[in-house]
């Protein structure tokens, strides 16, 4: 039995205790300074999220380097991260100066995007479908479904009556999405090596 399988409960339970971690950790950090301090733009869980994406471009691009037969997959997931480190920043000075128009770094992310399927066109089906077969593929959807439905939705709900509940359940669940992504990039780099001949990123 492969590394991958016999021990892939025990990853994915420690995967998720990360995310109760998060979310114990900024319920400290709110006692001290206040919920919405915590939960605002720029603050403590939007910080969190932004080093997440941040950090999983870069090991998705060192994975992509590493694992040519998955590359192309990997560079377009690593323009995913990018594009969604990028959007984090979207309400601070820093972005407006980058960028000359609201909304330029999704046109010009999707752009990158859009090359980067061109160009690995060829092999993109075929590492799509390995993927999709890999446990790590339920991290990232994970992930992705919680950053945008459920924090997009949910934190609309009408029983949200005010800014703060409003930021605390957006903002929370997004950081819960990206880190499950960032368990989800040190899962793939296990699943891609099955044999357990080279260690993970």
């Amino acid at each position: 039995m492969s590394f991958m399988s016999r021990y892939a409960a025990i990853r994915f339970a420690l995967y998720f205790l990360l995310v109760a971690g998060f979310f114990q950790a900024a319920v400290l950090q709110a006692k001290h300074v206040g919920p919405l301090t915590v939960f605002r733009e720029g603050g403590f869980a939007e910080t969190f999220q932004l080093l997440c994406a941040l950090v999983t471009a870069i090991s998705l691009l060192l994975l992509a380097r590493k694992y040519k037969s998955h590359e192309g997959l990997l560079v377009c997931f690593s323009a995913l991260a990018l594009l969604a480190s990028v959007r984090e920043l979207n309400n601070t000075e820093l972005y407006r100066v980058i960028f000359f128009f609201p909304g330029a770094s999704w046109f010009f992310g999707l752009a990158l995007l859009g090359y980067l399927i061109w160009r690995f066109r060829d092999g993109l089906p075929g590492q799509i479908q390995d993927f999709l077969g890999m446990p790590a593929s339920f991290l990232f959807a994970s992930g992705g479904i919680i950053i945008t439905a459920w924090a997009q939705v949910f934190a609309q709900a009408p029983l949200f009556r005010t800014y703060e509940a409003d930021r605390i359940v957006e903002e929370g669940l997004e950081a819960a999405g990206y880190l499950l992504i960032l368990c989800g990039v040190e899962e793939l780099s296990i699943n891609l090596n099955p044999a357990g001949d080279q260690e993970p990123v």
